[in-house]
């Protein structure tokens, strides 16, 4: 039976949306799995924790002091809406571990990403796996990723000048899985309120001219074209701010 992935991207805080499937054998997601209360600054490493390991109540106590005398009567605007907050009670760690039932997390952090994901539901109990720290085998595929975005404003974590070296890394380990937050240049990578395409250029071209075995190449990050696409004989999941299904090849 080919390995059923449930591929998630760019959900901002919206957890419960993986959660509606259960026909899948491995859940893995791309970035951008948190939500923010600002623009990229330090307080956001201690919200996401808060935001992942503690219940509504508790979030709101701690956050909405710090949000108003940032934001003043602004500060509702970056509290998330209650579809994006914890449980009144329990956790959010501990809701999504039990709806995993022991099925693993396979997983990259993106640019919104101050906290990780992975951790937090190891802690917990969870089977997880961030890619970022090295490859990782399951059922015969190979996963192995990096979670750096070509530069945008410098607010945010991981963007890079350079973004050939950590691909270049994640790509040594001749994974049959790929997992970025970015997607490859030219493919499924259209901004186009930010003139034009905005990929990695690096990925594309080792896809292109270079012996490798990956089959399967999952991210995010660009909101505007997160839809799949086969090229070069390898299938392309941009899976931005939505959960799909996917049979590996």
């Amino acid at each position: 039976m080919p390995l059923r992935l449930l591929h998630t991207s760019d959900l901002h805080g919206n957890w419960r949306l993986p959660t509606r499937y259960e026909d899948f054998d491995v859940w893995v997601d791309t970035g951008d799995f948190f939500p923010n209360v600002s623009r990229g600054e330090r307080v956001e490493r201690t919200f996401q924790k808060a935001w992942l390991t503690t219940d509504r109540r508790k979030l709101r106590t701690m956050t909405m002091p710090w949000l108003r005398d940032r934001y003043g009567p602004g500060a509702s605007y970056w509290y998330p809406p209650k579809r994006k907050q914890p449980p009144s009670s329990g956790s959010i760690v501990a809701e999504l571990t039990a709806w995993l039932r022991g099925r693993p997390l396979v997983c990259v952090p993106g640019n919104h990403d101050y906290t990780s994901l992975a951790q937090g539901l190891a802690r917990c109990g969870a089977k997880t796996w961030d890619v970022t720290k090295g490859p990782v085998e399951i059922d015969g595929e190979v996963f192995a990723g990096f979670r750096e975005v070509p530069y945008m404003i410098g607010e945010w974590a991981g963007e890079a000048h350079d973004t050939a070296t950590p691909a270049r890394r994640a790509l040594s380990a001749d994974p049959t899985i790929l997992l970025t937050h970015s997607p490859p240049m030219g493919i499924l990578d259209l901004c186009e309120g930010k003139g034009g395409h905005c990929g990695v250029p690096y990925v594309t071209s080792h896809l292109s001219y270079q012996p490798h075995r990956v089959k399967l190449h999952m991210f995010g990050h660009v909101h505007e074209d997160a839809h799949m696409a086969k090229e070069m004989g390898v299938l392309f999941s941009n899976a931005a701010q939505k959960a799909r299904i996917i049979e590996v090849p």
